[in-house]
């Protein structure tokens, strides 16, 4: 998946969840933007666990200094065990996002009765998720040493990986519980009242 296509997804994505509903107003906009940004916040809080749980194998030496899998190149001088790990690395990553985005897409819609706001929020994170990792299911290695159009493994450091990892992860439940506060507690079913000018 190319620059192109991901910008298009993306922004397809946008429109569609900007426009669920006729805008009233900026405190309409205001919700589609939260539930936009929690979208993206809990999908990247997946794939900063899956870089930061699933490791890529330690390779040897001779290959990062030739930077045949950092780059793509040619894989013959290679362990072929090597390449196997990093394909399966790679499709263990993938089968973990498609199934936190198909649990994330049922937990949304189960949500909406009650919390419509955090809910389809939590359901943009789910769709975010199949788009961008779905066609990394079933990887293998063809014509480059991880050339696999899966997700990629991250190369950072373990520590450095967890940590960002738990900042996304305490960041969308904090923005999940004030969405919740914010809009979904309200009971008067009214969206918030315009501000009042002070006499």
């Amino acid at each position: 998946m190319d620059g192109q296509q991901v910008s298009v997804i993306v922004a397809a994505v946008f429109i569609a969840v900007l426009f669920a509903d006729r805008l009233g107003g900026s405190a309409a906009l205001a919700r589609r933007v939260y539930q936009v940004s929690l979208g993206l916040v809990l999908a990247l809080a997946v794939i900063a666990g899956t870089n930061a749980f699933i490791r890529p194998p330690e390779l040897p030496v001779d290959a990062l200094s030739s930077g045949d899998i950092l780059t793509g190149g040619s894989p013959e001088d290679l362990d072929p065990n090597v390449l196997e790990d990093f394909a399966n690395k790679a499709s263990e990553s993938a089968t973990v996002r498609a199934g936190a985005a198909i649990l994330a897409i049922v937990a949304g819609v189960a949500m909406l009765q009650r919390y419509k706001v955090t809910g389809l929020g939590v359901a943009t994170g789910g769709l975010i998720l199949v788009l961008f990792s779905g066609s990394g299911i079933g990887a293998s290695c063809n014509g480059g040493a991880f050339n696999t159009g899966a997700p990629s493994l991250s190369f950072a450091s373990e520590g450095r990986d967890i940590a960002q990892f738990v900042v996304l992860l305490v960041g969308s439940l904090v923005m999940a519980g004030y969405g919740v506060w914010r809009w979904d507690n309200r009971t008067d079913g009214e969206p918030d009242p315009a501000p009042t000018a002070s006499l």
